[in-house]
């Protein structure tokens, strides 16, 4: 009974995670509570596993379900077996995690849960198949100014924050009398700290003098992925967007103009019509012009970010990192020709050997993202460090339609523009398209499945923040953690024994 107790515990925690009612996300700051007392009363180490990864299954389930976007492109038993087992996969991470805070029970939660629980997002995050879904500082992209310490330690510190805010009020509600008065004074200070933190920070992040300005103009062309597929359609697709483009007034500024990721599937650079037709805008406009596209070096493709200046010059291009599996490489290629599958099996992209900013002038380098690289901070951080001055995100939400898909690109996207201090503009194909500021605030935002131009002023920034200069320090920092208090659970362990 107590067993069974747990997991229902566990299993409200997970579809409160998974589903904030009413997006009510301030909830997240407790969502985690029902869990960490189920793991208390959970009787064995394997029992905690369990627990934990029924709370994970049931928690990338409901943020994974934007697969079911996906029928119109692949059988439906396909989307369901893929989004159980990846689901089922990524729960492994939350069954460590509650294993070892249960093998600690000599260890305060408020001291282990945010220690694992950060471990826990850093290592689901990193490898091919890495995920950032249901990251608990995405949480708080729009719980302003909790959000702001993203600057110092990047979405990991506030992952820390929110694990530490729920194990303090599992404490409390596990704990009785002056203890439980203690623990509810420090959640009042750590709250207090945080707030604070986070205001200062943006009013230092307000008094930072713009380097120098530009105007952009981003392109939503909202062209449905039936029609991009379709060769019959490419010319009149291309002919919106330069119809687009040259409808965006003139201007004496700086300007770029923004279009997303392959607008059609093709080698853009390789069609002399539309490159020409290309330059002519940019020239009229005095712009530069950046969009998504496959290109080719000698044998190799790359899904990337060119650039066409106002004189005509092509622009080093931005080649994508992070290939998605199945879309742009296949993994265990070999078997699926050895099976004889080489028809569903299409032509790998390349990787860029080197994380670096993509030059649009002599002063000026933008740090690009292509469609999912940006729910990562790695490739942003890097381009950062060493000189990018924007962030530039062209995507293709096409896929998945009126999904939760999009909004989630959006939020985990306005995390970068927090870490970094940078301003960050997303031109996606059908939405949603944006324009960023340093703080994380939508300044301007199109609507889902619409044709829009979105025009803004951003501000070009060189100052670097300590998340920029320092990294993921809090994963270190959680290691230290983790280690004393193995080391201390160990003695105290010992000691028992030997008396």
């Amino acid at each position: 009974m107590r067993y069974r107790n747990s997991l229902i515990l566990a299993a409200s925690a997970g579809i409160l995670l998974a589903f904030p009612p009413f997006h009510l996300e301030p909830l997240i700051l407790i969502s985690l509570v029902p869990l960490l007392i189920a793991i208390r009363t959970t009787p064995t180490g394997k029992a905690a596993f369990f627990t934990g990864w029924g709370f994970g299954f049931l928690t990338m389930l409901g943020l994974h379900r934007w697969m079911w976007a996906l029928t119109p492109f692949a059988p439906v038993w396909t989307i369901a077996v893929v989004w159980v087992i990846f689901s089922a996969y990524l729960a492994l991470f939350y069954g460590a995690g509650t294993w070892a805070i249960r093998r600690l029970p000599s260890i305060p939660l408020f001291v282990t849960v945010p220690a694992i629980w950060t471990l826990i997002e850093y290592t689901r995050l990193i490898g091919p198949i890495g995920n950032p879904a249901g990251m608990l500082g995405y949480g708080l992209i729009d719980l302003f100014p909790l959000n702001q310490i993203a600057s110092v330690g990047g979405v990991l510190l506030l992952t820390f924050g929110v694990a530490l805010i729920n194990s303090l009020v599992a404490e409390v509600i596990i704990h009785p009398g002056l203890r439980k008065l203690v623990l509810s004074f420090t959640i009042f200070v750590v709250f207090g700290i945080w707030l604070g933190s986070g205001l200062l920070l943006d009013i230092k992040q307000t008094q930072v003098p713009a380097w120098k300005s530009v105007t952009v103009s981003i392109i939503q062309g909202n062209h449905p992925q039936t029609a991009k597929e379709s060769q019959a359609s490419w010319a009149t697709i291309e002919s919106d967007y330069l119809m687009l483009s040259d409808s965006i007034p003139e201007s004496s500024e700086s300007q770029w103009i923004l279009w997303p990721e392959t607008i059609t599937p093709t080698l853009m650079l390789n069609n002399p019509t539309l490159v020409t037709a290309i330059k002519k805008i940019a020239q009229k406009k005095s712009a530069i012009l950046l969009f998504g596209s496959p290109i080719q070096s000698q044998s190799r493709y790359y899904n990337a970010i060119v650039g066409i200046s106002p004189e005509g010059e092509t622009l080093p291009p931005y080649k994508k990192h992070l290939l998605m599996p199945f879309g742009e490489y296949w993994p265990a290629k070999s078997v699926f020709q050895m099976v004889g599958l080489d028809n569903l099996v299409g032509t790998d992209y390349s990787t860029d050997t080197e994380i670096k900013p993509m030059p649009i002038t002599s002063e000026i380098s933008v740090a690009g993202a292509i469609c999912l690289e940006s729910l990562y901070p790695f490739y942003t951080r890097e381009a950062v460090s060493k000189g990018a001055n924007a962030i530039v995100v062209v995507a293709n939400n096409a896929w998945f339609f009126n999904s939760i898909a999009a909004q989630m690109h959006l939020n985990m996207t306005r995390m970068r523009a927090i870490e970094t201090r940078r301003w960050a503009v997303i031109a996606a194909n059908t939405g949603l398209s944006a324009v960023i500021a340093p703080s994380g605030q939508i300044i301007r935002k199109s609507q889902l499945n619409h044709r829009e131009i979105l025009r803004e002023s951003i501000k070009l920034q060189r100052t670097q923040t300590p998340y920029v200069t320092l990294g993921n320090w809090i994963v270190w920092i959680s290691i230290m953690i983790l280690m004393i208090s193995s080391g201390v659970a160990g003695y105290y362990k010992f000691k028992n024994l030997s008396e």
